[in-house]
């Protein structure tokens, strides 16, 4: 049986994530949060449903 080489995203996707750093707003909801939301709900929700659900308030600009 032949065997594959490993390729460099190979071993790339085996390195260690990075610790997250402090650039991130801990009040802003996770892509994966929103994301599950998304795939749960049973219709496409609108940006005031996701605000809503997430306790947002929305800034001018």
């Amino acid at each position: 049986m032949a065997t594959r080489k490993k390729s460099a995203n190979t071993q790339q996707s085996s390195l260690p994530l990075p610790e997250p750093g402090h650039d991130y707003d801990p009040d802003v909801p996770s892509r994966e949060n929103i994301l599950s939301l998304l795939r749960g709900a049973d219709k496409p929700q609108s940006l005031q449903q996701l605000i809503n659900h997430f306790n947002l308030t929305r800034q001018g600009g």
